[in-house]
């Protein structure tokens, strides 16, 4: 974890204890509302699930209950957030980490949905962690990703993505877009966005998972 990230786990440690009393909650359900809505519309049956930046754990309670035969695993860069979702996730069939976007501590192709909700923006390297959510996603499983911020650039392929996105280079990572949804905001932001994207099924993928 670099320096940067440190200072940041360190703020979120702080703000995990009245993060769910936060003002910005009905935002963030937004986001997770609709992550759900588009996994429920895909029809799927993953057997491992990762949630980046899970926070206190509240779309992963949503997770268990819509993939009840599929283990769902957090992930969160704050030690802080990581226990609070601990304590409030029902445990079974939850599995929970400290770690970065960047540096995913799992195999090559260990999971079959990726979901990852206004976590996006804190990434250090939003290069990376795409890279590293293509690793360990199975060939042609989705990632859905919501919560994206900045204004639209140019279009491509009919499709107008956020900077960050066009940034970071989806296409240069394996993942092929799939689709592009405005969801509503809240309070300052006024609104979000979703993407959907899939693993290429020919990516090349070298295991770093004991890095």
């Amino acid at each position: 974890m670099s320096a940067t990230q440190a200072a940041l786990s360190r703020r979120f440690d702080r703000w995990a204890l009245t993060y769910d009393q936060g003002a910005l909650q009905p935002l963030y359900g937004n986001a997770h509302r609709a992550v759900l809505g588009a996994a429920a519309a895909m029809d799927l049956s993953p057997r491992r699930i990762l949630d980046v930046g899970c926070g206190t754990g509240r779309l992963i309670g949503e997770l268990v209950d819509l993939f009840p035969a599929a283990t769902i695993v957090g992930l969160d860069l704050s030690a802080g957030m990581v226990s609070a979702a601990r304590a409030s996730v029902p445990k079974g069939r939850t599995v929970f980490c400290q770690a970065v976007a960047e540096r995913l501590p799992f195999a090559c192709a260990s999971f079959d949905l990726v979901t990852a909700t206004v976590s996006f923006r804190h990434w250090i390297d939003q290069y990376a962690g795409l890279r590293e959510i293509a690793r360990v996603l199975s060939p042609a499983a989705p990632l859905l990703l919501a919560g994206v911020g900045d204004p639209p650039r140019r279009p491509r392929r009919g499709v107008v993505l956020p900077a960050p996105l066009q940034r970071a280079a989806l296409a240069r990572n394996h993942l092929t877009l799939r689709t592009v949804e405005r969801i509503a905001g809240f309070g300052p932001v006024s609104e979000l966005t979703m993407v959907v994207a899939t693993r290429r099924r020919r990516s090349p993928c070298r295991d770093h998972s004991h890095r």
